[in-house]
């Protein structure tokens, strides 16, 4: 400890340092000044040195710290910034600023506790009015907690477990004091650190809380500001949007609609700002859907607002994703500046647009009917190409409107420029040659495109613009194969500036393409790996040599084609390299490992990358350097291999590794781990004799046939479906105990205010009154009116709402990062239907339209295989289940009963279902 002595010794002045031994925070020591009348015979000791990485100040840079913010300041020394200790005294004496308060504050950020800080700072009071603290209200002692810091302690969040503290606050007196602007800050920074330790049911109850607040009360947020923060917060996701681990569209849609909703309530006559649509069309928010993106870029048009370079090219990846390379090309095209046109003065809305503002941007094209799956692909390609499988519905658009006059007056921001696209465009098949032809014939009148220029990637989806080049290298690998050095022809340099992300989009392209073999892929590699470490010339192009990604997307493609063995052989030479693989290589390994019956090689390759994180940051440091081939593992390889257990039978190896994922492995469950083990518990329960005994066909399907339990044929095969198994997991049957778990666990715990609509059981006028008030209060509703905003609109919360009713819970949540899907539903629904009540399947239909979960057919089908023809259903129950199905769904998603008679008799393995042709 420093301590200054002086003759007087009348006051002690805490002051903050920084100490050497210490890496992962701070402590404060506490020291004696010297009194005011004995500052020239100080005789204080010479403090410490500061930490190796801190360089001495100058002298000229001290002045710095008298116009920074105390939050910068504190901040500094809670990060280990050397700040000269009279320096400091001096700013704090300028400021007002008690030293206590400061060590409290510096404290409080280096420990990055959230629980610690609120505890610290007298900020742990009771949200609600059921424990209330009287006499936390009126202390005089209590710590002072400016707002600055108030707004960081989001920021300290690390864990699950610290999501219930903060949620509380905003309930709280502190948080009510702040101005909107400041409590919107707190808000947004609140989802975006929920979003990142994935509590999904504090992220959905705190956006419920800000669309569901009466205006009237003072906490509430009203302006525009506050939305357009709360709109950024849910798409400030920094994984990448498609990933395992990425937040599904299944979570944020809801969310941004309720947003959206209560903004339309309370700004009726304002239009969507240009900040709220650039969150709506950034990479985690924006439709997947090409037709509601164009309509979202066309209503962003109509209110005013010019996309930017960023939004079009976003709309474009979109469009270029789904097939629709004309479109992309268009939008493409205004980003680059290519069209020479000049500047045209901006036109209002097109006609053809108008039809795009009014619908609902999250339409959804109707699915192929389950016979048409049950075909092989071949066939059903041969179909297709000849015309005869109707493609998506688009009662309201023609091809032209949506790929054409849909982009046709969108405007770009381009270096102050506008850049409209005129009604003399080209159709799409003439301008996608003429800019083909641009490119590849005329280089030097086309600006090339740097190695960061995003456009350029993106045409590489198009398959008209990849496989020529494709062919040309085969070509080469052909003739250089069998020419001798000296005239062996050089590599044929590509139509546009190929990068390294460029290289792997077009082979992630040719690797997509039925016509495409696996040799090829390989030799088109070889080909580009030679050709990269050939001598550079001034004539010849040179390939960048292949990247970890590159080899990647090649060893995927080889499992994806059965190749398993040349992926392996792929993987050796990947070894041999010396290249650190990541979580997405191992898992294509993995599975090429699988496909071999090789579960032992896979396990040992997981252990031997497994790092499971230390609570110390120090420990965890020293163990990746001791340990270089340590990557951060994901739970879709161990997902590969619980599915592997359950097809073999080995129900308790996968239990336990089930078990195992999270002490072991540090990798938590997500959706498909749901799915597989409730399909392993339903197949481990059956073979141990319980549930319906197999005497009829549908029952015997129900437990072991591909249809109901997916590809899991080897159930019912070989020696192992004799073989008594144990189905006992935790002193329970196995199919209850994930019933349990699905139901009360992640369903109930989570909505712990869920009140489900059961139209089955509704009598008369009281029932369907109810039925009345419960669609008023949906969330689902959707607003006919074409000038509804997006369609969409909500009057009030549902009558049983209460904020944070799970997240404050007594009994919280333990797994708010699951959630159920379609695929989790349908698992449930078989093991219900097989081991459980058949009564209780239409309540798991209530709960996918309570969590906005959209069955899919096959789904629904499977339901109304089990439930049609229950003798514990009543005809009139009957006729209202169906009902209730056709108003939520509509009448076309609902199956035909030729189609559950279909699924009866063996499903996909008994071809086409027969229907009968409506009048």
């Amino acid at each position: 400890m420093l301590v200054s002595r002086s003759s007087s010794r009348r006051s002690l002045l805490p002051l903050v340092r920084h100490v050497k031994s210490q890496l992962d925070h701070t402590r404060l020591y506490t020291a004696q000044t010297a009194a005011d009348g004995a500052r020239a015979s100080h005789t204080a000791v010479p403090p410490r040195p500061g930490p190796p990485l801190a360089a001495t100040v100058a002298a000229h840079q001290y002045g710095t710290y008298f116009q920074a913010r105390t939050r910068k300041i504190a901040h500094a020394l809670a990060h280990g910034e050397h700040i000269p200790r009279n320096l400091l005294l001096k700013i704090l004496a300028h400021r007002n600023i008690s030293p206590d308060s400061l060590a409290l504050w510096v404290d409080v950020l280096a420990r990055r506790d959230p629980i610690y800080a609120l505890e610290k700072l007298g900020l742990l009071e009771s949200a609600g009015g059921e424990m209330p603290y009287p006499n936390l209200e009126h202390r005089t002692d209590r710590p002072d907690c400016p707002d600055w810091l108030y707004l960081a302690l989001p920021g300290l969040i690390s864990e699950r477990s610290h999501v219930p503290y903060l949620a509380s606050q905003v309930l709280s007196t502190r948080f009510a004091r702040l101005d909107e602007q400041k409590r919107a800050l707190f808000v947004s920074r609140c989802l975006q650190h929920f979003l990142r330790v994935r509590h999904y049911v504090a992220l959905r109850e705190l956006v419920e809380w800000v669309a569901w607040t009466p205006r009237e009360d003072p906490t509430a947020l009203a302006a525009t500001k506050s939305f357009e923060a709360v709109l950024a917060a849910l798409a400030s996701e920094r994984t990448r949007a498609g990933r395992h681990d990425a937040t599904p569209p299944l979570i944020l849609d809801p969310l941004v609609k309720l947003v959206l909703s209560a903004y339309s309530r309370r700004h009726v006559d304002q239009p969507p700002t240009y900040g709220m649509y650039k969150s709506l069309l950034s990479p985690k928010l924006i439709p997947r859907e090409p037709d509601s993106a164009l309509r979202l870029l066309a209503r962003m048009t109509q209110d005013g607002h010019t996309p930017s370079k960023a939004i079009s090219i976003q709309v474009a990846k979109i469009c270029a994703r789904d097939g629709r390379h004309a479109a992309a090309l268009r939008l493409l095209e205004q980003v680059r500046g290519r069209l020479d046109r000049g500047d045209l003065e901006r036109t209002g809305l097109p006609a053809e647009l108008e039809r795009f503002v009014g619908e609902e941007p999250m339409n959804r094209a109707p699915e192929i009917p389950l016979h048409l799956r049950g075909w092989s692909t071949d066939q059903f390609e041969r179909e297709f190409e000849a015309g005869n499988v109707a493609e998506a519905d688009e009662s309201t658009l023609t091809l032209d409107e949506v790929e054409g006059d849909s982009t046709r007056d969108v405007r770009v921001r381009d270096s102050g420029r506008i850049t409209p696209i005129g009604s003399d465009s080209m159709t799409p098949t003439a301008e996608l040659s003429s800019a083909t032809s641009a490119i590849e014939d005329s280089p030097a009148s086309v600006r090339r495109a740097s190695s960061q220029d995003f456009a350029e990637t993106l045409v590489l989806l198009d398959r008209d613009r990849v496989m020529p080049y494709f062919h040309r290298i085969l070509a080469f690998a052909t003739s250089s194969a069998t020419a001798i050095d000296s005239q062996r022809p050089s590599f044929p340099a590509p139509p546009q500036d190929f990068d390294r992300v460029a290289w792997a989009q077009f082979f992630h392209t040719c690797s997509l393409q039925s016509d495409v073999g696996a040799d090829q892929l390989i030799a088109a590699l070889q080909c580009v790996a030679r050709a990269s470490s050939a001598p550079s010339t001034s004539t010849a192009y040179v390939p960048p040599p292949p990247s970890l990604r590159l080899y990647t997307v090649v060893l995927q493609a080889l499992v994806r084609r059965e190749e398993p063995r040349a992926a392996l052989h792929l993987w050796r030479f990947i070894e041999k390299r010396g290249w650190r693989p990541d979580a997405t290589l191992l898992d294509a390994v993995v599975r090429a490992h699988l496909a071999l019956e090789h579960d032992r090689p896979a396990l040992r390759l997981l252990e031997a990358h497994a790092a499971v994180e230390s609570s110390s940051p120090a420990a965890a440091v020293g163990d990746a350097a001791k340990r270089p081939p340590t990557v951060c593992l994901s739970v879709t390889p161990f997902n590969a291999l619980l599915a592997f257990y359950s097809q073999r039978n080995r129900f308790d190896a996968a239990y336990r590794l089930y078990q195992e994922l999270g002490p072991r492995f540090g990798v938590g469950h997500d959706s498909a781990t749901l799915s597989i083990m409730l399909d392993a518990a339903r197949h481990a329960s059956t073979r141990a004799g319980r549930g319906w005994n197999a005497t009829t066909a549908f029952e015997e399907m129900s437990a072991a046939t591909p249809v109901f339990g997916g590809a899991l044929a080897a159930h019912r095969s070989g020696a192992a479906s004799s073989t008594p198994i144990d189905d006992t997991w935790d002193g329970e049957p196995a199919s209850k105990r994930f019933e349990q778990f699905l139901r009360h666990d992640v369903l109930e715990l989570n909505h712990q205010n869920a009140k489900l609509e059961a139209p089955w059981e509704e009598r008369g006028v009281v029932g369907w009154l109810a039925s009345r008030l419960r669609r008023a209060h949906d969330s689902t509703a959707i607003d006919r009116k074409p000038g509804g905003f997006f369609g969409r609109k909500q009057s009030a919360p549902p009558p049983a709402w209460h904020p944070f009713a799970s997240t404050l819970s007594p009994t919280p949540p333990p797994h708010p990062h699951l959630f159920a899907t379609d695929r989790v539903f349908r698992s449930l629904i078989r093991l219900v239907g097989t081991h459980s009540s058949v009564t209780s399947i239409p309540n798991l239909l209530s709960w996918m339209h309570y969590l906005h979960v959209q069955p899919s057919r096959f789904t629904l089908c499977v339901a109304m295989a089990y439930v049609d023809g229950e003798a514990s259903f009543r005809p009139a129950q009957m006729e209202r289940l169906s009902a209730w199905l056709a108003d939520w769904l509509g009448e076309e998603a609902i199956p035909t009963q030729a189609e559950i008679a279909w699924m009866r008799r063996g499903g996909k393995q008994e071809g086409r279902p027969m229907t009968r042709t409506r009048p």
